[in-house]
């Protein structure tokens, strides 16, 4: 495999970046990321069990498995699953939180966001 013809990004569960990120490509985030996350397209955002955000995020699609505590941007899909954990504020289109998740935040959906 050329690494260097595979469009993703990957934080791996034992690092930890400090600062902004802009991000284009399918992104995990297994780490810890410092700072705010804007996607410069519209591939998905997967945050891991094992992740977390200390900053805001900006997206199309994200999936939260992990932790986001900051403000969240979404022009498409945000879901938070059993494992997820999100503090902020959300401003996106939809918006599905799974049993067991843990969600403390202001919401605005739809189209008027």
């Amino acid at each position: 495999m050329d690494l260097r013809k595979q469009e993703f990004n990957y934080v791996g569960k034992h690092s930890e970046y400090l600062g902004d990120l802009h991000l284009k490509g399918i992104t995990h985030i297994a780490g810890i990321v410092r700072g705010n996350v804007q996607m410069m397209t519209s591939d998905l955002l997967i945050i891991e069990p094992t992740g977390l955000i200390e900053g805001n995020v900006q997206a199309e699609n994200l999936k939260i498995y992990g932790e986001i505590q900051g403000d969240i941007k979404a022009s498409g899909l945000v879901e938070v699953y059993s494992t997820g954990k999100i503090k902020g504020q959300l401003k996106g289109q939809n918006l599905s939180i799974k049993p067991g998740a843990q969600v403390n935040l202001e919401a605005h959906t739809g189209n008027d966001h």
